[in-house]
């Protein structure tokens, strides 16, 4: 009775596939199982890692650099590779439209039916939609790539390195998705047919384009090529404008009208559907317009006509520009520089916003756009405050190219605020300002004391971070775009 009771709801859904080109693939089946109703208390550990968007960008930018070729392995069905006979049991009814389909593809199913034609199953494995299949799983990968020899990156759990007669192979990958890279070929092959001989299924591209987590990813002449143009065009296919927009905001972007009314309840789920849906390219490959979707993602839960209004010229200009890219240039050393800057109190509460933005070999991968969290009394304790915040993902994103086997300069991280340069130079003391305050400026000291970064002055026109941090126009924005290109 209790195994029935507590038996999990499951779910068909059919999906047209596109690739990232967005040319159609297939008509996509999938059975998903209802884990939202299992007893998450039950488990000791259910995270699960993801690589990072940063790494990605940062594998892809070092096959530039080395001129390495790259594949991307899709392994088909990856959590039902997984047993869950030794995991706690899991009941899953299926309804009667289920019940008739699953004894037309096998007669021979017979499983336990109640009087309304629904059947209850016992899993075995991982199937998708369970709260554990996703730990499962990623613990089986790991386990098959450590038995060929691979070793997780210390500062990422998804990518994976292994080193043979001084040649390196890296993988990253997103649960199924990997996206591998090396100069040696008998490597990559390696590796796929020891994927083949552990996995019932496995896709391979390696040819010059690859379509990987909605990126098209170009072996081009120049060098490497990024855009989401396909994925951009699928946001905005409903969508129309009145006229072209030339940046993603105007200078009005943090003004709050209290006489703007709410959208109803169906406008604001659309708003924030179409909010989540521009993170995701914004972060990767269309930083420039971070900012703007950053502060309206703040704003999901209280949507007004005035952010509907702010949401719409963003869509309108990602529109405008889809098929811009992000261009890796083939050969060069390995580096990593960061440009980090603040706007002052430039929120409706008065709060200051930090923009960080790394960079290797002239191009972006990875930036974060962010409303600090304390009030600021001036230009420089923002700056200050932006500072310590960013230079703990320039110290992560230093530590994991190191893991990688790089030796780094310092890495130089540019600054436009005079103060904050003098005040960190030890030109003048911090006593004035307040305990958290003095906390952010000894752990930068700290950082540029031990030769990890160096800070330089770098005018404010240069600085490209500040697209970051608030809406940029005209010339100036063009200006700082060509220094993303």
């Amino acid at each position: 009775y209790m195994q029935l009771k507590n038996a999990i709801r499951s779910s068909m859904f059919l999906k047209e596939k596109y690739d990232a080109a967005g040319v159609f693939e297939k008509l996509k089946a999938r059975l998903v199982a209802g884990g939202n109703k299992q007893d998450k208390t039950l488990y000791d550990q259910l995270s699960c890692p993801t690589v990072t968007q940063e790494s990605i960008m940062m594998v892809l930018n070092i096959a530039a650099r080395e001129r390495r070729k790259v594949r991307t392995i899709d392994i088909t069905g990856a959590y039902l590779e997984c047993d869950m006979t030794g995991e706690l049991e899991v009941i899953m009814k299926l309804d009667p439209l289920l019940t008739k389909i699953l004894h037309q593809v096998d007669s021979s199913a017979i499983g336990i039916e109640d009087e309304k034609g629904v059947t209850y199953v016992k899993l075995n494995k991982a199937l998708y939609g369970t709260i554990q299949a996703a730990l499962l799983w990623y613990n089986k990968l790991k386990k098959v790539l450590m038995s060929d020899g691979y070793s997780p990156n210390p500062y990422d759990a998804c990518l994976f390195n292994k080193e043979v007669k001084g040649v390196q192979i890296t993988i990253a990958f997103h649960v199924d998705d990997l996206l591998v890279t090396s100069v040696c070929t008998k490597l990559l092959d390696s590796l796929e047919e020891h994927l083949k001989n552990n996995f019932s299924n496995i896709t391979v591209c390696n040819g010059s384009r690859h379509s990987y987590l909605a990126m098209n990813i170009v072996l081009a002449k120049i060098g490497i090529e990024v855009d989401m143009t396909a994925y951009i065009e699928n946001v905005v296919k409903d969508k129309t404008f009145r006229r072209a927009a030339n940046s993603p905001a105007r200078d009005d972007l943090f003004e709050e009208p209290e006489d703007s009314e709410k959208l109803d309840v169906a406008n604001k789920e659309e708003f924030h559907s179409d909010v989540a849906k521009l993170l995701y390219v914004t972060k990767r490959t269309r930083v420039e317009s971070l900012c703007t979707v950053s502060h309206l993602a703040s704003r999901v839960n209280v949507a007004t006509q005035d952010d509907q209004k702010k949401l719409d010229r963003v869509m309108n200009y990602l529109s405008q520009t889809k098929g811009r890219k992000v261009t890796m240039k083939w050969g060069g050393a390995v580096n990593m520089e960061a440009y980090i800057d603040a706007s002052f109190g430039g929120h409706a509460d008065c709060k200051s916003r930090s923009g960080i933005m790394l960079m290797m070999s002239g191009c972006c991968v990875g930036a974060w756009s962010m409303k600090q969290k304390l009030n600021t009394k001036s230009s420089t304790e923002a700056e200050i405050v932006g500072l310590s915040d960013g230079l703990s993902h320039v110290i992560w994103a230093r530590e994991l190219l190191c893991a990688q086997g790089y030796v780094l300069p310092p890495t130089v991280i540019h600054q436009d605020n005079q103060g904050v340069l003098s005040i960190m130079g030890g030109g003048r003391s911090p006593r004035h300002r307040t305990k958290h305050l003095d906390i952010r400026h000894f752990f930068v000291r700290d950082r540029v004391a031990t030769g990890d970064v160096v800070l330089k002055y770098c005018p404010t026109r240069e600085m490209v971070a500040d697209m970051l941090t608030k809406a940029v126009n005209g010339e100036l924005f063009q200006y700082l775009i060509s220094m993303l290109q």
